[in-house]
């Protein structure tokens, strides 16, 4: 296939949410929705930060890029 080809194919596999979309998909209700509350505040106030989130996730076993996380709540990712 050619240069000109793949770059007119769209970008989309089918898969719908990007890493930490998947991984927000993969939780219960429970943390989904505490996770939920906290994503707004990342940013906006004292003590919420991205670092802080990555964090918790790493301690929790997952395993996500700090550029994959910040995309994800810019809303610059496949899932927007």
């Amino acid at each position: 296939m050619s240069l000109k080809d793949e770059i007119l194919k769209h970008p989309s596999n089918g898969n719908r949410h990007c890493h930490a979309g998947a991984i927000i998909q993969s939780l219960t209700d429970e943390d989904r929705e505490a996770l939920n509350t906290v994503l707004p505040r990342i940013g906006q106030e004292p003590g919420y930060t991205t670092v802080w989130l990555l964090k918790i996730l790493k301690n929790e076993g997952f395993t996500i890029g700090e550029n994959t996380l910040r995309r994800h709540l810019r809303g610059e990712c496949i899932c927007r």
